[in-house]
């Protein structure tokens, strides 16, 4: 039985089996392949004396136990190549898996209408969630509890001695997908700096637990004189004042202060007026340090200091506001906090913010934002940086913006040591969702707002106007085709030209979701999934990226939500009350 090849996709081999075509290599009906040399006797006396293929008497013994060889050994060969190609099929439909569950928006499948697994109450005010490979992880008061992801079943439970919460925030997920924590670190209540009554404080008990729940390290901290007091880096660190140590990826805590002495005006009240655009801040914040710690071996992984600025007019860096409200033209007081600062880490960053500081760094401690440009952020995207000019307004692919000179501001990809290596035409667009398999970029153009497509090295690919598609949106982002809206609708636009394949708009089907409607989009790499806006019209649409047809669409997956997250390619739903599984 002899193998076709048939169309699939370019990076699979496929092959069918052609039915009808067996007597071609029936040896008793084709006889042995070949021609044996003119006077071969054994050959001969093999042959009909009438000169057929076979004897008049019919095959010898020797001729079928050669036949039955090649008949074995051709069955063998299409059964190693039918083995190879199963295995072939298996390894990359196991690539195509991975590279969902790391995308942005990657989901396994969209083929059928969601419906809710499981719900799992949880208050998102008080309680802390994060997730482990194949498990959402819970703080529960005293408690940290690994439920299944797939069935919301609880796999294990930790108790320790107080309020603890574990491993880092999981709205990471909500921009880029979070890479699931085999370890989780995890601390006592909020782990900021609290004295007794007695002005005193205690070592803090820092623990790290493996994706099953068991104890891998135990490490004790102290909340004022903060990481390695007595190591390497302790002459580093010495003037440091540490004000926060929250848990990281990969067994670390990441700790945060503020040097030199307290500011002499911290904790002075301000007035807050309404019809002002702001406070005058008075006061000099000091320098910020970050640190970030290994828990199991105490040492310090790296720390860096950030330069502060003088405030401004901003009275939510460096104020307090507490109960304090906007109401008409009354004043209203705060108090001064020039030490306000946070710090977060999750997928490969570190993001220092607060009072007169701004600063973004790499898993390594490479500073990403331009010092010199206090709106500088730094955001990953895939295995690469991208230094934003915008102070965090990246993807949203906005036209018109310009720094303090009065020129067009550009967004730029950074080398692994932090130095540009190579500038977009505009602001860059990140993809709502993507499968993983597409490798371009997405940038506006600052003199027409036309969106373009560039290579991994900033080359430009294609470009298109806002006729074909509105730059400041890129839907999903496949191999093959690219989503994106038109003042009418939508456009899925072929990723090699930047040509429309296909429109998509309500006058032509009632179930296309409106222009300007979709805030959220996942995709599996055939559907597009699209999340209309809130309100009595909040839907779930799913779109075939190949020719634009609306294959469902269906009513919103609950009520008084957040929002859906794309999770080791799962869609759960979470709110300030549940989280809940769709599919």
């Amino acid at each position: 039985m002899p193998l076709r090849r048939r169309a699939a996709d370019s990076d699979r081999h496929t092959f069918e089996l052609v039915e009808g075509l067996d007597d071609a290599l029936d040896p008793d009906v084709a006889g042995v392949v070949g021609s044996a040399p003119e006077g071969d006797a054994r050959v001969a006396a093999e042959r009909g004396q009438d000169g057929s293929d076979f004897p008049v008497d019919g095959p010898t013994a020797a001729t079928l136990r050669r036949r039955r060889r090649v008949l074995l050994a051709s069955v063998a060969a299409v059964a190693v190549v039918l083995g190879g190609m199963v295995a072939v099929d298996a390894v990359t439909t196991r690539q195509d898996e991975e590279r969902l569950v790391e995308a942005t928006g990657g989901i396994a499948s969209a083929a059928q209408e969601p419906q809710v697994a499981w719900e799992h109450a949880i208050d998102l005010s008080t309680e802390s969630l994060t997730f482990g490979p194949g498990t959402f992880v819970v703080s529960e008061g005293d408690d940290v509890v690994g439920y299944d992801l797939d069935t919301g079943a609880e796999t294990w439970r930790r108790t320790f001695d107080g309020p603890t919460t574990c491993g880092t925030p999981s709205l990471w997920y909500a921009a880029t997908p979070g890479v699931p924590e085999d370890e989780l670190v995890c601390v006592p209540g909020t782990a900021q700096v609290v004295y007794d009554d007695d002005g005193e404080h205690r070592p803090m008990a820092v623990t790290v637990l493996a994706a099953d729940g068991s104890v891998v390290a135990e490490h004790e901290v102290d909340r004022v004189e903060g990481p390695d007091p007595t190591g390497r880096e302790a002459a580093a660190l010495d003037d440091v004042r540490w004000l926060q140590a929250v848990p990281g990826p990969g067994g670390v805590l990441l700790w945060t202060g503020r040097a030199g002495p307290e500011p002499a005006l911290q904790g002075s009240e301000v007035t807050l007026d309404a019809d002002a655009a702001g406070v005058q801040v008075r006061g000099e914040p000091g320098d910020v340090v970050v640190a970030v710690q290994d828990v199991a071996s105490g040492e310090v992984r790296w720390h860096a200091t950030v330069p502060a600025r003088r405030p401004g007019d901003d009275p939510y860096a460096c104020v307090q506001l507490g109960d304090a409200s906007w109401e008409g033209t009354t004043p209203e007081t705060g108090v001064l906090d020039l030490d306000q600062v946070w710090s977060s880490t999750g997928a490969g960053l570190v993001t220092v913010q607060g009072c007169g500081v701004l600063a973004s760094f790499g898993a390594d401690g490479v500073r990403l934002d331009d010092p010199d440009e206090p709106d500088d952020v730094g955001v990953r995207v895939g295995d690469r940086y991208v230094r934003d000019p915008t102070g965090g307004a990246y993807g949203s692919g906005q036209t018109g913006l310009v720094d303090a000179s009065g020129e067009p501001v550009h967004s730029s990809v950074l080398a692994a040591d932090g130095s540009v290596d190579w500038v977009a035409p505009g602001l860059l667009v990140l993809p709502v969702a993507t499968d993983g398999r597409s490798s371009q970029w997405f940038s506006t153009r600052t003199d027409d707002g036309a969106l373009v497509a560039l290579d991994g090295s900033g080359a430009q690919q294609w470009h298109t106007s806002t006729t074909a598609g509105l730059s400041d949106q890129v839907l999903v982002a496949t191999r093959d085709t690219v989503l994106v809206p038109t003042p009418k609708g939508f456009a899925g636009l072929d990723a090699g030209t930047g040509r429309a394949r296909w429109t998509l708009e309500p006058a032509d089907d009632e179930d296309a979701p409106a222009p300007g409607t979709v805030w959220q989009a996942f995709t599996d790499g055939r559907l597009a999934v699209l999340q209309t806006n809130g309100g009595t019209d909040s839907r779930l649409v799913a779109v075939d990226l190949a020719d634009g047809r609306v294959v469902w669409a269906a009513d919103d997956v609950g009520d008084g939500y957040w929002g859906l997250l794309a999770v080791q390619g799962r869609l759960v739903r979470y709110g300030e009350q549940s989280i809940a599984l769709v599919r």
